[in-house]
């Protein structure tokens, strides 16, 4: 079955967001605070287009590096609340198709499946899965 990602890098390693799983790309909101006391996967608290918006770190709740200046937010769709994913550096949309499950790490949520086409394959990153593990990092913080 064909997909559409959008493509990125966490730890220089290729990833990607399904465009079924994203309302919008945007560009980091300007007035972003940080949460006292959240954990490193919980960059903070902004308003995007009116309505407020928690940004978290795939890369953090990943224990992976960022490279890259350039900031946007994929803004996930869900039924409760805005929450959004830091990524750093360059993004791309990608048609490819669907492979087999890869094995997350010791620590690491699961992921969806590999997406395999031009540019090399790149793992479908399970957006919920990183808001679970940021949940849980906050509840172990309370």
């Amino acid at each position: 079955m064909a997909l559409r990602i959008l493509s990125f890098e966490l730890g220089g390693r290729p990833f990607g967001l399904r465009i079924d799983q994203l309302a919008e790309v945007a560009g980091l909101p300007h007035n972003l605070r940080r949460v006292p006391g959240a954990p490193e996967c919980v960059v903070g608290v902004g308003e995007l287009r009116g309505s407020l918006l928690t940004v978290l770190d795939p890369a953090a709740a990943l224990g992976l590096s960022w490279a890259g200046r350039e900031e946007h937010v994929a803004v996930l769709r869900a039924p409760r609340g805005r929450v959004g994913l830091l990524l750093r550096g360059a993004v791309d949309i990608l048609l490819c198709e669907e492979g087999p499950a890869a094995e997350p790490g010791e620590g690491e949520p699961e992921r969806d499946v590999v997406c395999m086409g031009t540019g090399g394959d790149r793992e479908l990153l399970d957006p919920e899965a990183v808001v679970a593990v940021c949940r849980e990092r906050i509840r172990r913080r309370g």
